[in-house]
């Protein structure tokens, strides 16, 4: 499990990340509470319940895109870029691991064939040239 933060601006978290190792209890939670994505990592056991519920409607106002990346099978090195665009560092995920992006930007590189990941964003998606912006290296 870890943090990383802006080397240009410690108060501004870039990516945090855990690995089904780190999941020891009931519910750990990957953001802050007012993070516009929230995951969290959930041990359960023989009979544990959430009882019946639905949520309630709420305005919910987001002016970044932050996603999440669960990787079933295989390994995938993130690489993590801070908010100048200079690369930071590289994580391996493996079966398993969950990496949630925040601020900053990021690559993949796959390590193995036939790696399997869900990927989790908030908001709508309107396109590559509306939604992302390509970081020189």
């Amino acid at each position: 499990m870890g943090t990383i933060f802006s080397a240009i601006n410690p108060e501004i978290e870039l990516a945090s990340w855990l690995t089904l190792d780190d999941i020891q209890s009931n519910r750990q939670s990957l953001n802050q509470s007012l993070d516009p994505l929230q995951i969290g990592a959930i041990r359960w056991n023989l009979n544990d319940l959430v009882p019946p519920h639905k949520h309630l409607p709420a305005d919910r106002t987001t002016t970044t895109t932050q996603e999440a990346w669960i990787l079933i099978s295989g390994s995938i090195a993130c690489r993590i870029y801070d908010i100048n665009d200079t690369f930071l560092v590289e994580i391996l995920l493996t079966t398993g691991s969950c990496i949630v992006l925040k601020n900053g930007g990021h690559e993949l590189i796959c390590k193995e064939n036939d790696t399997v990941m869900y990927e989790v964003k908030n908001g709508e998606y309107f396109g590559p040239t509306r939604d992302k912006k390509s970081i020189p290296i």
